[in-house]
């Protein structure tokens, strides 16, 4: 979430990163607690909007720009 924060990664870029990351997180035994599981449940709530082919975006899905801005707010929750 940061690197995409700071630029160094694209929307889908994060998207399939993020995707992959919360199928190998239960293997793992993850579990988050509040406030950093609201976080992340809202993102992850977030992206399921996302469509990581630009092509097949739809009206109402989110943008680019909405998701980096949201990954930021996130991460400015976390801080």
């Amino acid at each position: 979430m940061e690197s995409f924060a700071r630029g160094e990664m694209t929307g889908p870029e994060f998207a399939k990163t993020w995707h992959a990351a919360r199928r190998l997180s239960p293997e793992r035994n993850e579990r988050w607690r509040d406030p950093l599981g609201q976080v992340l449940n809202h993102l992850f709530f977030v992206l399921e909007d996302f469509p990581i082919d630009p092509k097949l975006r739809e009206p109402g899905d989110t943008t680019d720009d909405e998701l980096l801005a949201e990954a930021r707010a996130a991460l400015h929750r976390l801080a």
